[in-house]
């Protein structure tokens, strides 16, 4: 890197040594080196000035905003991908804790004869009491 800068230090001085010189030429012979070139130099170099001015910012702002565009677009299905995954964790952990709570399937157990009371004294008074519908213990 350092050999790189070096030799580009080194062809800057000979280039700006060889422009003096030449300016020193044109003024002590009064011939204008490449004077019908001028010109078509100038108007040209002008034309690169004027797009570097104007047309090259125009066409940078326009792909930041495409890249800005894409990069919110990117986001927002980033974060609805993560919404998902973190819904379908939810879910899992909501089945999770409905197996774990639910009350296992007793099959071909009775009831105890204390329930068997309390239905039987529940139907004796709906029958005594049609009038009330649903009878609730006071």
């Amino acid at each position: 890197m350092v050999t790189f800068f070096s030799a580009m230090l080194g062809i800057s001085i000979l280039g700006m040594a060889s422009l003096l010189w030449l300016k020193r030429y044109e003024l002590n012979s009064g011939r204008v080196f490449l004077g019908s070139a001028r010109p078509a130099v100038g108007e040209f170099f002008h034309r690169k000035l004027q797009w570097l001015e104007y047309v090259l910012p125009g066409l940078i702002r326009a792909g930041l905003q495409d890249f800005y565009r894409t990069l919110r677009r990117l986001m927002h299905v980033g974060l609805a991908w993560v919404a998902l995954r973190v819904e379908q964790g939810l879910e899992r952990a909501l089945r999770g804790v409905r197996h774990a709570t639910a009350l296992p399937k007793r099959r071909g157990e009775e009831t105890s004869a204390f329930l068997r009371q309390v239905a039987e004294h529940k139907k004796k008074l709906q029958e005594d009491l049609p009038d009330r519908g649903t009878v609730l213990e006071e």
